[in-house]
């Protein structure tokens, strides 16, 4: 437990024994001025309480919390009154663990006092404020018994440990703090005489290392904690503080009792008596180990970060929320606007003057919609920049705001693609979808309007044309892997097949290239352009293919007169 949860500790201590103080006077109703007494008392209490820079509340047997002083108003958010309509496991208190996970009730204080009939020190778990912010408190407490010895009630000191929590976490910050806070929460207190020896070892050392107060008294600590290696070093600096060359700081490992190691960040200073003369010296330590951990593992991140954004061809940047500095831009940014990184750090919206004087106003006009205030993340429509060589390129890009720990956005990140060839592609593509929706939308001559239904297969029969197109779309791609794999196919039976169904519903050309131009639509947008013009050139001659052996159906089924020999009445409906 740090110094300040013992401050804590011997409070409630301090007012349990009060308050069974007065129990005993009021059990004495035949003593002198016992009236006096305990109104002395009570008053006594009163003040200790309400003056108290930690919150204080009491919970019956019943889990009732029954009284809240001043302090904890703060500590919890809610009023007096709030507090006492309240039990101590109430959902709305929203408990978790630090990390948001939920709280086992066994876990909760005043449970734990309960079935241990004893007092329990630094619990810590997180409440939610009906506003929403979450809090992080340390909590003590103590048992109140009544005249027969039983648990009558059970009193708490609450800490707001939110901010010191935090502060832990970013050790490089908080460093000078926590050396001047001697007494802050997770320090070890040793104290050596001149020899070295141990006289003082402290709940937190206990803690640490696994070793109890009792098993180190009277040993040097070198002999006990430190790695062979280190003795040396660490006994230099003990002898520099008898020698009174105090204060200093100094890092070294703690061989636990298990054999494990932690990293010890010390501040050390020495104790002298009247004459001058040091007695004691005093260390006071704070274990590093994970944050060391975590400071290796942010830098290997950091490192990762970089060899990553340097690798990949998008552009990526972090700036400032009124887009007036650029902290951070990968060097692709040289590659897709043949500018050096340097001359955007230099003049931050230097790279807006590139845009194409076409869309530079809509680009304007996003980022300043950013400054106002909009930080939800955003896709700039597709602009085009113009290079120093004179070539124009496509961009596409999207920015995202960057949030801290309490959720505030500051700063702004972006990822800038070149899409020059996409829309390249895409342009191809769409010139040969309407060069197909040309040729599927071409005049019929009479004769064929005459021979073949007047209504499109998509539009008469719409899910037996999705059928035809599935089949020809997987007819297509056994062709593709004949020509690319050299994979033997017998594609002309299935195209056989889908001309007999095209056939049997009184299909014409146009038809067959609909179902060609709808297995193109279908094979999406976003495949490569050389896929797509495979895909054409191929899906060509598989429809002259299928158009021949429809021909050859109809050769096989009309009669002479022009006529089908059995009666269609489904072709006849499409006539009609």
């Amino acid at each position: 437990m740090n110094s300040e949860g013992q401050t804590t500790a011997q409070l409630i201590e301090t007012i349990a024994g009060l308050r069974e103080h007065i129990a005993a006077l009021e059990a004495a109703q035949d003593a002198p001025d016992v009236e006096g007494a305990l109104a002395r008392e009570r008053n006594l209490v009163q003040q200790i309480v309400e003056t108290s820079p930690v919150g204080i509340t009491i919970v019956d047997r019943g889990g009732n919390i029954v009284f809240a002083n001043r302090q904890a108003e703060y500590v919890l958010g809610l009023s007096k009154a709030e507090i006492t309509t309240r039990t101590y496991d109430a959902p709305e208190w929203r408990a978790t663990d630090y990390e948001g996970s939920p709280f086992p009730n066994e876990r909760q204080p005043f449970r734990q006092v309960m079935g241990r009939g004893d007092s329990v020190y630094d619990v810590r778990h997180a409440i939610e404020w009906p506003d929403g912010r979450r809090k992080l408190l340390s909590v003590n407490g103590a048992p109140l018994l009544d005249r027969s010895g039983q648990i009558e009630q059970v009193i708490f000191t609450i800490q707001d440990v939110t901010e010191q929590v935090q502060n832990e976490r970013a050790l490089r910050e908080e460093r000078d703090f926590v050396s001047a806070i001697l007494d802050t929460a997770g320090t070890l207190i040793v104290v050596l005489n001149r020899e070295g020896r141990i006289v003082r070892f402290n709940r937190m050392c206990e803690q640490t290392t696994g070793y109890t107060f009792e098993e180190v008294a009277g040993h040097c600590f070198w002999d006990l904690f430190l790695l062979p290696e280190e003795i040396d070093a660490v006994k230099r600096v003990f002898s520099a503080l008898v020698q009174k060359d105090f204060p200093n700081q100094f890092e070294n490992y703690w061989v636990t009792k298990g054999g494990g190691r932690r990293l010890i960040a010390w501040s050390n200073t020495a104790i002298v008596d009247e004459s001058s003369a040091v007695t004691h010296v005093f260390g006071i330590g704070i274990d590093v180990t994970e944050q060391r951990r975590a400071e290796n593992a942010l830098r290997e991140s950091e490192q990762r970060f970089r060899q990553l954004a340097e690798a990949i061809r998008e552009v990526f940047w972090i700036g400032a929320l009124d887009w007036s500095a650029v902290l951070y831009v990968s060097p692709a940014y040289e590659e897709v606007w043949g500018r050096s990184p340097e001359s955007l750090y230099a003049q931050p919206l230097s790279w807006l003057d590139t845009v194409h004087e076409e869309d530079r106003a809509i680009v304007r006009a996003d980022i300043q919609r950013r400054i106002a205030g909009n930080f939800s993340p955003v896709e700039f429509p597709e602009y085009r920049i113009v290079r120093p060589d004179g070539e124009v390129r496509w961009i596409l890009a999207r920015a995202y705001p960057v949030r801290d720990a309490s959720g505030a956005v500051y700063r702004i990140a972006g990822v800038a693609e070149d899409v020059t060839e996409r829309r390249r592609t895409q342009a191809a593509r769409e010139r040969e979808l309407r060069s197909l929706e040309q040729l599927s939308g071409a005049p019929r001559a009479g004769v064929t309007a005459e021979t073949f239904g007047v209504v499109p297969l998509r539009q008469f029969v719409p899910d037996a044309f999705d059928a035809l197109v599935a089949d020809y779309s997987a007819a297509l791609e056994r062709v593709l892997e004949r020509r690319a794999y050299r994979v033997e196919h017998d594609v002309s039976k299935e195209l056989r097949v889908i001309a007999d169904r095209l056939g049997s519903l009184r299909a014409g050309p146009r038809d067959v290239v609909d179902v060609y131009l709808a297995a193109l639509k279908r094979k999406g947008e976003d495949i490569p352009l050389l896929k797509a013009q495979a895909y054409a050139e191929e899906g060509r001659l598989v429809a002259l293919e299928l158009m021949g052996y429809l021909v050859s159906y109809y050769r096989n089924h009309l009669m002479g007169n022009g006529t089908y020999r059995a009666t269609d009445t489904l072709g006849e409906r499409r006539q009609t």
